[in-house]
């Protein structure tokens, strides 16, 4: 397939050899084996899929609309029956998610590091397949007010394995910049930002590297939700008036 196609998002391909990984979305195509990334052409448009194994068993998917187009591949008029395509971003079947308690405990780090040295700050997210549990733990760094620089060469704790970095933007908030690229781009991973670390709530963003492309993806697909308890009686207080109550 000749990609003569007009990207509307095309920075997160950047750097990226796309060629062998478009697949026509005309059935329920099972990913190769061999390609850890692929890019489906549905017909509701283009979607970037991606994976992270763990010794041969699925870790995380991630699939989004990466939302460019084309005007001169005409797909609907070629007969190739496409099929919408519906994304999911979910952790393998055995893997719980990220506990709230995680970004609790970084946004709180992050913070008496932006209280004492008014810097970015980072710590390494770590997974044990045997005990099915997520630890952080703080490397050393060299931090700067809008930068951090790390090396991730350290002897991993047993049983864990490397799974990404969450690091702190200071005082701006959360996003995944181009500093951040080339630090984290290199290696497959879940890539966590916290922002505003110098407010009550701290803003986040979400990110799974597979192949060099960051796709950024709702926290809450891989983050456990926090709830709490209420009154049920405060439920009778909230009257629906849309579409007359119904």
């Amino acid at each position: 397939m000749k990609a003569k196609i007009g990207w509307t998002n095309r920075e997160i391909f950047r750097d990226v050899d796309l060629r062998g990984r478009f697949v026509l979305y005309n059935k329920v195509p099972q990913m190769s084996s061999n390609k850890r990334l692929l890019i489906y052409v549905a017909q509701n448009g283009f979607f970037v899929s991606g994976r992270i194994m763990r010794e041969d068993k699925l870790f995380v998917q991630v699939e989004k609309c990466v939302k460019y187009w084309t005007r001169s591949i005409p797909f609907s008029k070629k007969g190739l029956n496409l099929v919408p395509f519906s994304p999911v971003v979910s952790f393998g079947s055995e893997i719980s998610k990220i506990p709230y308690s995680i970004i609790e405990t970084a946004g709180s780090f992050f913070r008496q590091v932006h209280r004492i040295y008014n810097t970015e700050a980072m710590v390494q997210l770590l997974y044990s397949e045997s005990k099915n549990d997520w630890m952080i733990r703080a490397l050393p760094q060299r931090c700067a007010y809008s930068s951090v620089i790390y090396d991730l060469n350290y002897p991993l704790p047993e049983d864990y394995s490397y799974i990404g970095v969450i690091h702190s933007h200071n005082i701006f908030s959360a996003y995944h910049s181009a500093t951040d690229d080339t630090a984290e781009k290199k290696i497959d991973g879940i890539y966590i930002t916290l922002g505003d670390v110098n407010r009550p709530s701290l803003s986040i963003s979400t990110s799974v590297v597979v192949c060099g492309v960051r796709i950024v993806v709702d926290g809450m697909t891989l983050i456990e939700t926090p709830t709490y308890d209420f009154p049920d009686c405060w439920l009778d207080s909230v009257f629906n008036i849309q579409n007359n109550g119904r």
